[in-house]
């Protein structure tokens, strides 16, 4: 695998070599650079496998460099130590990213799970993120990891996330079924105050979907535009009253 580090810090350039090297055999490091230009010309010249990326260079934001690039296969770790809104957009994305600063074993960890990546999911994953960064705050699509690859939806398209012992799945309006490889607390954490909030242990759902609330002192039940039967945790009962009052959804007291 041909490598390209691009990142104006020294240190830092340092350090990723240091543990390519001591971690991974059979790679290349075919350059490094520090600026925009000098990483259009890296890319574009050695045309590597794989680019250890830092968004913010001294002398410029590095979409640009992705902007003008011709050579477009591909793989991107961005390095950051950027705002919360593009990490948002990386976990939307499922696009590949380390934060400064990070440990030895999270770059292993990072460099052998993309290695093991198709590309042309990598590169459209990347597509959705860098746009979602572009518009500030278009939140509208989301990657899912599966065991084939990727697979980009609309959130609207999307009903719940319910987790199973050994799999989770995600049911979207057209009845379709994604099993996915994340866990529901990652989605949680990444979908949580978009429209999806956790209302049991097993299941976080889009509350543009919830048709009705059938509320008992335990939590009762919640019925989706599917018409499945959702339980409602008794602890998260509040929140979810809160947050369906300004709806059009039934609410109903059940013994």
């Amino acid at each position: 695998m041909k490598i390209a580090i691009i990142e104006d810090e020294s240190h830092a350039r340092k350090l990723m070599t240091m543990f390519l090297n001591k971690h991974f055999q059979n790679i290349n490091i075919v350059g490094e650079a520090e600026s925009i230009n000098e990483g259009i010309e890296l890319i574009n010249t050695k045309k590597p496998d794989l680019v250890l990326l830092d968004i913010q260079l001294a002398d410029g934001n590095s979409f640009d460099i992705l902007d003008n690039i011709t050579h477009k296969k591909i793989k991107i770790i961005f390095i950051t130590s950027y705002s919360d809104h593009a990490i948002k957009a990386f976990k939307y994305g499922a696009v590949n990213y380390l934060l400064k600063p990070f440990l030895e074993t999270e770059f292993v960890d990072a460099i052998t799970k993309i290695k093991q990546e198709n590309l042309s999911n990598s590169i459209t994953n990347l597509i959705i993120s860098l746009n979602t960064l572009k518009n500030k705050s278009d939140f509208s699509k989301i990657s899912l990891q599966t065991i084939k690859g990727f697979e980009i939806h609309a959130l609207s398209d999307i009903l719940y996330f319910e987790a199973f012992p050994d799999q989770l799945i995600v049911t979207c309006t057209n009845n379709k079924k994604i099993k996915v490889q994340k866990s529901l607390n990652d989605y949680e954490d990444i979908l949580s105050g978009n429209g999806f909030e956790r209302i049991h242990k097993a299941f976080l759902v889009n509350f543009n979907h919830v048709k009705e609330y059938n509320y008992n002192e335990v939590g009762g039940l919640i019925i989706m535009n599917d018409n499945y039967k959702i339980p409602v945790s008794r602890r998260r009962k509040p929140m979810l009253m809160n947050l369906l009052k300004n709806k059009n959804v039934t609410i109903s007291e059940i013994n």
